[in-house]
């Protein structure tokens, strides 16, 4: 059968009834030699919560892991056998561990390339669910990937494990700012998901610190957090600071407007008001998150028309076109 005819007929399967027919006809395309074939395949069994085709799921897996780089060019099949299983609450330990130890190196313009360091991120993940405390070695392993995405997914299976442990280990990785910003700032949006309280002080102090990226990173752990006690932090530290510049004032109002907290909505309200034009509308630009919210909206426009600034009356208008 031609690939174009295999995925017209998994499109029909996707709205078929579920059947004992139709899961025999889905088992036929899971060992498929394709491998867009069986990711097509795969997804469909996780969206429609297909239970019984776990075990096929996994033998598929294992078949695909076993084989040459070529067999499932950049993992796809792999990666959505594995969001499949994980979608479906498989607990196979063990095939998550093969998966996130996987390397998959291939050609690419210049040298090769590790396709795997996504697949590697999912297993984590699946593993953070379903595994006892020996995941916290898997995922120390991982900390250490030569592959960003790779580290990503072990510090996001870290905040999801969650416990003491978990939280040191995030610490622990965030203190080493030599590594890509991306990472560092994911150790702090973990911290600030599994304990918030004990890791606010930990987060906060990097406000200040001399990498711009970094600094942002924090604000915004903080201000995704949307704790009161965070809104209060990165308030003070942008009125207590006298060298932040327009793009850490910026940075900072936008921190402060992803706490979505009506103390902040207040107090951005409040820069718009007072205090210089860039800085207005640097809050304004921060308040377009709430553009669909009409009270939020009505408040702007009230302080705009007061100020009668004719720069800030366009920022207003661009960051709540659809209300202007």
């Amino acid at each position: 059968m031609r690939l174009e005819d295999k995925l017209a007929k998994l499109r029909l399967y996707g709205v078929a009834p579920i059947t004992d027919s139709l899961l025999g006809e889905l088992r036929k395309f899971l060992p498929d030699k394709n491998s867009l074939v069986v990711a097509k395949a795969a997804l469909m069994v996780g969206e429609r919560n297909l239970v019984a085709l776990t075990p096929d799921l996994a033998t598929a897996f294992a078949r695909l892991i076993d084989l040459p780089a070529k067999a499932d060019e950049s993992c796809v099949a792999k990666n959505a056998l594995i969001d499949a299983l994980d979608a479906l609450g498989s607990d196979d330990e063990a095939l998550f561990r093969r998966g996130i130890r996987h390397r998959q190196v291939e050609p690419a313009y210049g040298g090769s390339v590790d396709t795997a360091a996504a697949l590697r991120a999912k297993c984590a993940y699946a593993l953070a669910r379903v595994a006892d405390a020996d995941v916290l070695f898997d995922l120390t392993t991982l900390l250490a990937d030569s592959e960003p995405d790779a580290r990503l997914g072990a510090i996001r299976a870290l905040a999801y494990y969650g416990g003491p442990e978990s939280e040191l280990l995030l610490r622990f990785k965030a203190s080493a700012t030599a590594d890509d910003p991306n990472v560092i700032g994911e150790c702090f949006s973990g911290l600030m998901r599994a304990n918030p309280s004990r890791s606010l002080d930990f987060v906060a102090d990097y406000l200040p610190h001399r990498d711009r990226d970094l600094s942002n990173a924090a604000a915004y752990a903080l201000g995704e957090s949307r704790e009161i006690a965070a809104f209060e932090r990165l308030r003070d530290h942008r009125e207590d600071s006298v060298v932040l510049g327009s793009e850490g004032h910026r940075a900072l109002l936008l921190a402060i407007a992803l706490t979505r907290r009506n103390e902040a909505i207040h107090y951005l309200i409040e820069v718009v008001g007072k205090e210089p034009t860039e800085r207005a509308v640097a809050a304004l630009e921060a308040l377009r998150i709430y553009a669909g919210d009409d009270s939020v909206s009505e408040k702007a426009r009230r302080t705009v028309a007061t100020r009668g600034d004719a720069v800030i009356v366009k920022a207003y208008a661009e960051s709540f076109a659809s209300e202007a």
